[in-house]
This record gives C-alpha cells, sequence and structure tokens, in this order.
C-alpha cells in the first residue's frame, strides 16, 4: 500500500470492500499456521496474504512515495478505488482466476470450528 498512512489493515480494507459492495460476507481468520498445514498458496488461493513469518515478504506492497506527495500526489479514498474497480469489473466477461475454491474453503471453514 502507498501513502503516508499505515492504519490500513487487512481487516479494514475488507471491511471497506465489504460496505462498498453491499456485501453479506462474513470473514473468519485463519492462523497462518493452519493455512501452511493446508497448503493454502499464498496471493494467488488466498489475494493478498502474504505470511507475516516470511521476512522477505515483508514490506511488498509498501513504497515510499514522498517525493511524490510533494509534487501533488492525491491519494483517493480507499472506497473510491473500491466503487471504481467493482464499476469495471461489472463490464468485464472473463473469469476470475484468483482465490481459493469454495469446496478447498469449506473444508478450511470445518477444521476450524471442529478445533
Amino acid at each position: 500500500m502507498t501513502g503516508k498512512s499505515l492504519d490500513l489493515t487487512f481487516g479494514k480494507m475488507l471491511e471497506t470492500i465489504k460496505e462498498e459492495t453491499g456485501s453479506d460476507a462474513e470473514f473468519v481468520w485463519a492462523s497462518e499456521k493452519l493455512l501452511k498445514e493446508n497448503n493454502i498458496a499464498p496471493w494467488s488461493e488466498m489475494p493478498f496474504y502474504l505470511p507475516e513469518s516470511d521476512l522477505n515478504l515483508r514490506n511488498f506492497l509498501t513504497m515510499n512515495v514522498d517525493k511524490s506527495l510533494a509534487k501533488g500526489l492525491k491519494i483517493r479514498p480507499l472506497s473510491g478505488t473500491i466503487r471504481e474497480v467493482l464499476n469495471w469489473r461489472k463490464t468485464q466477461d472473463f473469469e476470475m482466476k484468483a482465490g481459493i475454491s469454495g469446496e478447498r474453503e469449506k473444508q478450511l471453514l470445518e477444521k476450524m470450528s471442529s478445533n
């Protein structure tokens, strides 16, 4: 994520997406251990997820934008970006390939609820 504010967590991003899209999604947080034990592929099966324990991935999505801000860069609110992406997506007819399958998600949720 770029910008000066570092208070955007993964949870806040998901909640904002939920609000902006009118979704009734329910979020369930899985531990990194559970994801590793079940070979959930970071980024592809679990978009935006990067294991915190992998030091090589730290700050993967961060960038210092001080020079750009000094030259007038304006950072738009996340909610606006979400609406624009959703509007664009509605005009596309290709299948999205990232993300865990529904069956695999169900299996993980069952494992989590049995513990």
